[in-house]
């Protein structure tokens, strides 16, 4: 019977959290565990937890040294993202676009429109839970001054949970550049009544056509 993936735990004392070591295809990577695991058996027992399932995971999908140590991986894959979050959505973007996805227009919108000025401008591996939870304010507060309608903003926090999946578990190299998700505890934004009759907010026809726009200017003559 197979052993299951496990990994080593110990309190740092330098950056106040825990921390923990597992195995991987050509090394054994620390991984920082979420500041929020106390220092105490309690939270020892939840960085064990987190730490086992991220040696699970590696180990299910045969993760590289090169995977969590970009001074050990090649030049093209360590500099693809870029330094900036604007560079790693564009590099999203191309991979969208390179496998006949057809929203990437919207995605750009809801990128510079909602999701970059709620974050700051951070790069998507630098998100946290409350940088996740601050987009979603943002909606909620957009939505209830009647900028923009709760279907609009479903779609805005689509886009920005699919960045967070792709940022962990996107099948290019470059585009994985975190080990959790930060979205995954975090509850979207508020679903709003329905409408018998649809209709465009006057910020999402904007979008709509400044989308329109776009695709019909890469569309050929």
């Amino acid at each position: 019977m197979a052993r299951a993936a496990s990994g080593t735990v110990v309190w740092d004392k330098g950056k106040k959290r825990w921390k923990g070591r597992i195995t991987v295809i050509g090394g054994r990577p620390w991984l920082d565990c979420p500041p929020e695991f106390p220092n105490n058996p309690r939270g020892e027992g939840r960085a064990r937890e987190w730490i086992a399932e991220k040696a699970s995971l590696a180990k299910a999908e045969g993760h590289r040294i090169e995977d969590y140590d970009v001074r050990k991986r090649t030049p093209a894959a360590a500099a693809s993202p870029g330094a900036s979050g604007d560079d790693w959505f564009n590099a999203w973007e191309k991979s969208r676009i390179a496998r006949g996805l057809t929203s990437t227009a919207d995605n750009r919108i809801h990128f510079a429109g909602y999701i970059k000025p709620a974050v700051n401008e951070k790069h998507v591996r630098d998100w946290t839970s409350d940088d996740v939870r601050a987009i979603v304010a943002l909606l909620d507060s957009t939505v209830a001054s009647g900028d923009i309608s709760p279907k609009y903003a479903s779609n805005v926090w689509g886009t920005a949970t699919k960045m967070c999946t792709d940022a962990v578990k996107s099948k290019a190299a470059e585009l994985r550049v975190r080990l959790d998700n930060p979205a995954k505890d975090v509850a979207g934004p508020e679903s709003g009544e329905e409408r018998a009759k649809q209709f465009l907010y006057p910020s999402e026809f904007l979008s709509s056509s400044r989308a329109r726009t776009s695709r019909s200017a890469g569309a050929a003559p």
